[in-house]
C-alpha cells in the first residue's frame, strides 16, 4: 500500500498544487482536505481519482 501511494504521488514534469476539500452535512462541516501535486492541465476528476487511490474512504 505504501508503494502504491508513493507511485500516485510521484508526479514528473510541470506541476501545479491543488487543494481538494470535501464537506459533509447541512452545516458544511469540513470533513477532509487534501493538498496534491498534479500535472498541469489535470482535471478535478483526476484529483478525485488520485485521492481515491490514496484514501480508501473516498471510493
Amino acid at each position: 500500500e505504501e508503494e502504491a501511494i508513493q507511485k500516485v504521488l510521484d508526479v514528473q514534469g510541470e506541476t501545479i498544487t491543488v487543494q481538494y476539500s470535501v464537506w459533509m452535512g447541512d452545516e458544511i462541516n469540513l470533513a477532509r482536505t487534501w493538498r496534491l501535486k498534479m500535472r498541469v492541465n489535470s482535471t478535478i476528476y483526476d484529483a478525485i481519482e488520485t485521492v481515491a487511490k490514496m484514501d480508501n474512504r473516498q471510493k
